[in-house]
């Protein structure tokens, strides 16, 4: 039950009045130009803020009244928090709360005379006050906080009701005397915030610049779509190159061993075996090549492109290194297996005594020819599908960047081993 303290202070500083909904958002002022809301029950704390009030404690009541109207919409809170600002010298606050408070729809005559009388009181403290903003400040919002010079002067900011184009816009608002700081806000989380002296006498202006809004970056291109193509691509190669490896080699193997009986001239069939064992390592090199290209291109699929980056970078310079050593073994395996593969003696018209001589002396070479074409394709695929990651990488973020800068790689051997360099 309201206490009879209660009902006089009610009756003294605002006629009962029909009470705006929270759907009044005419009438209520944004978050930004309250007090903290507290939890308590509201009689109680309505109780306690008429309390402050009738003590002389009008700065408390204000803050009381300033977080009922926040918590509960009702404009007899604003109105008292009007009259409390007022009773303490901040005028630039009781005049803002009166503008609003007389926004209430079905106000009362005597009510709207009595708020207008103080409003108009009000506004003979202040001193107008012109803010230009210049710039993109579309949507942005205005606000001002009084600057105290002792801890307890405690104010909460204003937002300013002002709508601003894309080229900027006035608003104007009336402060009292002393030190403020007004904050322009846009949605784009752009702020300028500049403070001004306010003093009296004639009115004064301030100007504001909003910047540009910074272009946001676009994001990289997804490497999705190059990691299903060098993927896809390098396995169907390596499984091309893995089938010729295998039927080359169990033909070559047949002949040699006798299983499949050569009834042509000997060497025509040499040339037969021979022909298969330089297939076996085209086909290597195809497998090498599928699957060099295939990692690079699975390599895409890192989320983290500097991760990514790094993984390609090694790619390349590994893939660099396994062209040199299955170069190198592709000629060594040829020259080991010249002797018995390219014969210019003619007693070798026996196949079956060149075929016992090839497992013999040249069996090993062959294989080395092999190997070193599966190094060779290996290192090619790595080579090539990091390298042209690696460019369409940096040639996107250059774009999403608006950057000039170019990608470079240079893949060369020296005395010591592979060089890479560049820039990615």
């Amino acid at each position: 039950m309201t206490s009879p303290v209660l009902s006089v202070l009610l009756s003294t500083l605002v006629s009962t009045a029909p009470i705006a909904g929270p759907a009044d958002a005419a009438a209520k002022p944004s978050t930004a130009a309250v007090g903290t809301s507290a939890r308590g029950a509201q009689a109680t704390r309505e109780e306690q803020a008429f309390q402050l009030y009738q003590a002389g404690r009008f700065a408390e009541a204000a803050i009381e009244f300033e977080a009922l109207w926040a918590d509960f919409a009702d404009p007899r809170y604003l109105y008292n928090a009007a009259s409390s600002r007022f009773a303490v010298g901040h005028f630039a606050h009781a005049a803002d709360y009166l503008a609003r408070y007389l926004e209430t729809p079905g106000l009362a005559a005597d009510d709207r005379g009595d708020a207008s009388g103080q409003l108009a009181a009000a506004r003979g403290h202040l001193v107008e006050l012109l803010i230009t903003v210049q710039g993109p400040a579309e949507g942005a919002s205005l606000t001002v906080e009084h600057v105290p010079e002792l801890a307890s002067d405690l104010r909460p900011p204003l937002a300013l009701r002002t709508a601003f184009g894309e080229t900027g816009g006035e608003g104007n608002t009336a402060l009292d005397p002393g030190q403020w700081r007004v904050r322009l806000s846009a949605p784009d989380g752009r702020e300028v915030t500049q403070e001004i002296a306010i003093r009296s006498g004639p009115s004064q202006e301030l100007r504001l610049d909003l910047p540009e809004a910074e272009a946001t970056p676009e994001d990289p291109p997804s490497m999705r779509p190059y990691a299903l193509g060098f993927g896809v691509g390098g396995g169907g190669v390596a499984l091309v190159g893995l089938g010729m490896t295998i039927g080359t080699s169990v033909r070559a193997n047949r002949l040699l061993t006798g299983d499949e009986a050569c009834t042509m001239e000997a060497a025509t069939c040499r040339q037969r075996v021979v022909r298969n064992l330089n297939a076996r390592a085209w086909g290597t090199g195809l497998l090498g090549l599928g699957l060099g290209s295939a990692a690079g291109g699975l390599t895409g699929l890192i989320s983290d492109s500097k991760q990514r980056r790094t993984v390609w970078i090694a790619e390349a310079a590994t893939g660099g290194a396994l062209v040199i050593a299955g170069t190198a073994s592709v000629f060594l395996g040829a020259r080991i297996s010249r002797g018995v593969t390219s014969p210019s003696d003619a007693t070798w018209n026996d196949f079956a005594a060149w075929s016992a001589a090839f497992t013999d002396e040249g069996a090993g070479g062959a294989s080395l020819h092999s190997v070193g074409g599966l190094l060779l394709g290996l290192g090619a695929g790595l080579t090539t599908s990091s390298v042209t990651a690696l460019l369409l990488q940096r040639s996107g973020e250059g774009r999403s960047r608006r950057s000039t800068s170019k990608a470079r790689l240079d893949v060369g051997a020296s005395l010591s081993g592979i060089v890479l360099s560049g820039s990615f």
